[in-house]
């Protein structure tokens, strides 16, 4: 299938709003601006086949120089001729005038004719002025041609001569070419990525207003049991550490890190929404508070918008990408001259699914803390009872016990950092305040854990006094 219909089946996918619709780039209408162009160059003997070879037969000592309207134009360019493409932006229209501007040698024949291969120059024009620096610009409507006295001209073609140019001695007469209907594709394309700057910025605009109230509701439905009341603190975890786990925009594997490709993404989020309802966490049991049924919702809403998003993003990108190849291929003028003046470039350096993400990572996710950020270093659950070291790492009691059992020099030091601190730990490291913290928002962990440590101690206590552990009273 041609691009151009699977460009137009992306952009009138169902769930895309009107809005986005209205703003995406016109691929059709804007090849049809290319053709335009083409018919434009050809009939100043400029099509795609002559400028090409205009361009890259060095035996002509021809040169294609290609520069934005604010650069000065090369003056010491050697002999022959020169066809340079300029794009120039007015700061206060706003509009964008493309031109084709020629260099031609003037001859020193009786004839002085052009040998250059376009209809539209059929004689050699002389400005006659008097200094050969002197500057003048003529705007005729036709064929230039002398009128015997080397002073008036003959109107018949769109194009501008401008004055004698001294190139190593040579004389050069230069004829600009304005081109209106690249004028009318670069307007059209420029004005379609302005909408689309626009649109992008007021979708995360949205986002953020989104993110922010979401995190919000989440908050107030998610509180610690130590504050009474009903609360969905453990669903809204399983639900947001299930989403970590799942990478539906981003992995982070060795193997495949980086953004995901929408089809990929499109998966992904599908079998998250599925695991959701597996484990029971949109029930009525695990979601108690209404609000937090509503609040599902919209972050379901807020990943399939991230993924239209992602869709729309790289369709129209795609789409601007291969309108300026198709421009450059049609006509053969080059596209690093038109980027410059257009309002986004083809690939932006950030993409906006991506910043959606981080929103939800940095702003929403921290909402509930993660049960990760609390771990022991050294067996991994959670740090309960936990010893702050004088260094300022953080272990639970009985892993920070087992080092000081151990009593050898090698044990005495950070496993981080391996300052010397494990000896000297006491009562005092107790952290209270993060103990505290830990009971109000872990408190399935911490009874898991703290049963898990009178087991153990158990055990050992048992083992030091020669005690059999299996043995049993009948």
């Amino acid at each position: 299938m041609k691009f151009g219909k699977t460009y137009t089946a992306i952009i009138y996918d169902p769930t895309f709003p009107q809005e986005w619709r209205d703003k995406a780039i016109d691929y059709r209408q804007l090849k049809k601006l290319i053709n335009q162009v083409v018919i434009e160059l050809s009939a100043l003997g400029l099509n795609p086949a002559v400028l090409q070879r205009f361009i890259t037969e060095p035996s002509q000592h021809s040169r294609f120089v290609t520069q934005t309207a604010t650069e000065p134009t090369d003056e010491t360019t050697e002999p022959g001729y020169a066809a340079i493409y300029e794009v120039a932006q007015s700061t206060q229209t706003h509009g964008i005038s493309p031109q084709l501007r020629l260099r031609l040698p003037r001859r020193d024949s009786e004839s002085g004719i052009h040998d250059l291969p376009l209809p539209t120059l059929e004689r050699r024009a002389s400005l006659g002025l008097s200094s050969p620096d002197a500057t003048a610009s003529i705007q005729t409507t036709g064929i230039l041609i002398p009128d015997g006295t080397g002073q008036g001209y003959r109107p018949g073609s769109s194009s501008y001569i401008l004055p004698n140019v001294m190139d190593d001695g040579e004389r050069q007469d230069e004829v600009v070419y304005p081109l209106s209907s690249d004028a009318a594709f670069l307007e059209l394309l420029s004005g379609a990525l302005a909408a689309l700057a626009s649109l992008y910025s007021s979708i995360l605009r949205h986002c953020e207003v989104e993110v922010e109230a979401l995190s919000r509701t989440i908050s107030s439905t998610a509180r610690p049991r130590s504050e009474g009341g009903k609360s969905d603190l453990d669903t809204w975890r399983s639900i947001f550490q299930l989403w970590v786990e799942s990478e539906i925009f981003e992995s982070l594997s060795e193997r495949h890190h980086g953004e995901v490709e929408v089809a990929e993404a499109e998966k992904r989020l599908k079998r998250f929404a599925d695991e959701v309802i597996e484990r029971g966490l949109d029930s009525k049991r695990a979601l108690r508070i209404v609000d937090s049924k509503e609040a599902l919702h919209r972050f379901y809403a807020l990943n399939v918008l991230i993924l239209d998003l992602k869709k729309f993003q790289l369709a129209n990108a795609e789409a601007t990408r291969k309108i300026l190849k198709k421009h450059q291929k049609r006509t053969s003028l080059p596209s690093s001259v038109v980027i410059p003046s257009l309002t986004l470039t083809v690939r932006g350096k950030e993409s906006l699914p991506r910043m959606m993400v981080c929103m939800i990572t940095e702003t929403l996710l921290p909402v509930i803390p993660s049960i990760d950020d609390y771990s022991c270093m050294i067996c991994t659950s959670i740090a309960f009872k936990p010893i702050r070291l004088d260094c300022g790492h953080l272990f639970c009691v009985r892993c920070l016990v087992k080092m000081q059992k151990k009593g050898t020099p090698e044990y005495g030091n950070c496993p981080l950092c391996r300052a010397p601190t494990v000896f000297k730990a006491d009562k005092s490291n107790l952290d209270v305040a993060l103990m505290n913290f830990m009971k109000d928002w872990f408190p399935k962990e911490v009874r898991i854990k703290a049963k898990e440590n009178g087991e153990e101690a158990n055990k050992e206590m048992a083992e030091e006094l020669g005690i059999d552990n299996d043995c049993r009273v009948m």
